[in-house]
């Protein structure tokens, strides 16, 4: 966006207007969730309504669809707007580049946008650069936000906990109930399920069949969404081709392939005592040193954000990424994955603003990530001690 629409952005004229005389804009690529209504309105209560509506001299909403919603649902009747002056071009941009914190886009609205801009010849790589302005400028301010612990609570099963933007439940995520609870569309399921059996904390399965059975259920539920991609990593067994089994539940579930991602680990895995069969047997059973991440998608794909495309094209080129496994870092958790290989997979599937499902969130790994990358994180967890222990990091990352 240039500089005189950024200018005319900033310094339209300012009044105040009777919210029945706004009218929402028919080219609004904007949706809103319920639960997101909820926390906008919870923000606005608690902070004060400090940005005016922008709106056209026709009283047409350019920004703040969803803050006039939250503000009708509050009782007000007369609100705050800045009228600016736009042609039609520049207003359709100023659609696409105001921020979108409390919703997500409507991709088949902003897609027709693009679709008649382009037909215009309109120049699109302004946009491009505002976003890419844009993006780094809310890098810059989400280290300024204020610290935001919750109450420490004693954590019991079929608690719903807000931490910040982000929702902890904890259940069972192959039970449709706590699905239920959930009252965002996610588009990134970004998961780390548990082994079969392969070690002692994970010894509740009877049967491969019984484990695959769960798996199948978590994956179903947790793949509603039209437009989604599933990034699972899947752990390697002893006796099971597990990753095959999972790509036949994933299809199972209406998805596509896309990729395999290679785990590549810093370091070898000697917990699983394969390699003594090299010595002790002449037998060949090499040592686990990767985990393959299955990737499937349905509907329209999300773009990563423009401002990371230089550093995924220079580090990430490769479908194998190396990260160091954790150690010690949570000894209350037998094997939380790296929080680099979440947050890169959050970073080349989603857009600022996208809400990531993770069903088996574990230490909770998922969930920072996507703290530290502007995404919204629902995470199910099973087990109230975990749950626990996520809280208690929430509010020591968050203390003053």
């Amino acid at each position: 966006m240039d500089d005189e629409t950024i200018t005319l952005l900033l310094t339209g004229e300012t009044r105040v207007v009777e919210t029945k005389a706004l009218k929402p804009n028919p080219d609004n690529p904007k949706d809103i969730s319920k639960g997101m209504l909820d926390r906008l309105t919870d923000s606005l209560g608690h902070l004060g309504y400090l940005i005016p509506i922008l709106v056209n001299k026709k009283l047409q909403i350019i920004d703040g669809h969803q803050r006039l919603k939250a503000l009708v649902a509050m009782g007000y009747e007369r609100v705050e707007v800045r009228i600016v002056d736009l042609d039609e071009d520049k207003e359709l941009l100023a659609l696409l580049a105001t921020d979108q914190t409390y919703g997500t886009f409507n991709r088949t609205k902003r897609q027709d946008i693009y679709n008649l801009l382009e037909a215009r010849e309109a120049k699109l790589s302004i946009l491009a650069d505002y976003i890419e302005r844009k993006d780094k400028l809310k890098e810059a301010l989400r280290d300024e936000l204020p610290a935001t612990p919750v109450e420490n609570r004693e954590v019991q099963y079929g608690d719903v906990i807000q931490l910040g933007r982000h929702t902890l439940i904890c259940g069972d995520s192959s039970d449709p109930s706590i699905h239920a609870l959930i009252k965002e569309k996610h588009y990134l399921l970004l998961t780390s399920p548990p082994y079969f059996n392969q070690r002692e904390e994970y010894s509740s399965w009877e049967s491969l069949e019984a484990y695959l059975q769960t798996m199948a259920k978590v994956m179903e539920l947790s793949t509603k969404s039209e437009d989604m991609v599933a990034f699972v990593n899947i752990g390697m067994d002893l006796a099971f081709n597990l990753p095959a089994k999972f790509d036949e539940i994933l299809e199972d579930c209406g998805l596509s392939y896309l990729d395999c991602i290679c785990w590549l680990k810093s370091n070898l895995n000697m917990n699983i005592p394969r390699f003594k069969q090299i010595r002790s047997h002449n037998l060949y059973y090499p040592t686990f040193q990767w985990e393959p991440c299955l990737v499937y998608t349905r509907g329209e794909r999300h773009k990563f954000n423009a401002v990371d495309t230089n550093y995924i094209h220079e580090n990430y080129l490769s479908n194998v990424w190396k990260f160091t496994t954790v150690r010690n870092e949570k000894r209350w958790h037998p094997a939380p994955y790296p929080i680099e290989l979440a947050k890169t997979a959050i970073q080349v599937y989603t857009e600022s603003g996208d809400v990531v499902l993770d069903p088996f969130l574990g230490s909770g790994t998922t969930l920072f990530a996507c703290e530290e990358l502007g995404r919204t994180c629902i995470g199910i967890e099973m087990s109230s001690e975990y749950c626990q222990h996520i809280l208690e990091d929430w509010n020591g990352s968050h203390s003053a």
